[in-house]
């Protein structure tokens, strides 16, 4: 069963950088607009061009496929109790998903992507460059500490995409994060995203809106994967779907 939960932002949230002031979108460089979609039609998709909702959870600017075997829990922030970013955990990894606003002329994950990467660096992690399925990434190695105090790496993976007018960034943790073949759910899932960048004007590395899903769209989601062939039991759309959970 699919489990939705909400938490305070500041609750493992991955290593950030406070960034500089972004400047206006003309001052950036004047690269080519970023595609709506990867040319061999893999996502994450923009919402003018997959506008239906049907099998998706609507967190505002991010539509996540709904998989029964997903835990998904939305972080707030504590000054605001506004949902800031969605996380989503499968048999041991988790994968944590923002959108940003972006210019029009696109490829701001190249910018953002070198900001974390200084960002990491200063705080004594092992950063490389690497490939993967959505173009350029990185791969972190960040000292921790274990529970019975003992030294030790975790490694995080963070990919992006670049959008119309938007940047979808996930940070990888856990087993998907050491092994792509472990990964491959939460990538799926990433490809299949959709984002609802809206038409307001906002500066570029802008939030864009979260939103919690109302109980009512979870169960029509719900619904719509449940078996045609019978009628509807809303107990057993709740074993098929998400469960609604707040944790403040």
């Amino acid at each position: 069963m699919a489990l939705f939960k909400r938490r305070r932002a500041d609750q493992d949230a991955e290593p950030r950088a406070a960034t500089p002031e972004d400047p206006p979108e003309d001052a950036l460089d004047a690269r080519p607009p970023a595609p709506a979609e990867a040319p061999d039609g893999r996502g994450p998709h923009d919402s003018a061009d997959r506008p239906e909702t049907a099998g998706l959870m609507d967190f505002g600017a991010i539509r996540l496929p709904i998989d029964p075997e997903a835990q998904v829990t939305v972080e707030v922030a504590r000054e605001t109790n506004q949902p800031v970013a969605v996380v989503v955990a499968i048999d041991g990894s988790r994968m944590r998903l923002t959108a940003l606003a972006a210019p029009r002329t696109g490829g701001l994950w190249e910018t953002v992507m070198r900001d974390e990467q200084s960002a990491l660096t200063r705080e004594g992690a092992t950063v490389r460059d690497a490939d993967g399925p959505f173009g350029p990434e990185l791969v972190a190695q960040i000292p921790s500490t274990t529970a019975q105090g003992r030294q030790g790496k975790q490694v995080l993976r963070l990919i992006g995409a670049d959008g119309p007018r938007w940047l979808l960034r996930a940070t990888i943790a856990g087993k998907a994060a050491r092994d792509r073949e472990a990964g491959a759910a939460l990538e799926e899932m990433f490809a299949n995203i959709v984002v609802a960048r809206g038409s307001v004007a906002m500066p570029p590395r802008e939030p864009l809106p979260l939103r919690l899903p109302t109980a009512r769209s979870v169960s029509d989601e719900a619904e719509h994967d449940a078996d045609r062939s019978r009628d509807a039991d809303p107990r057993a759309l709740l074993e098929r779907g998400p469960e609604i959970t707040e944790v403040r």
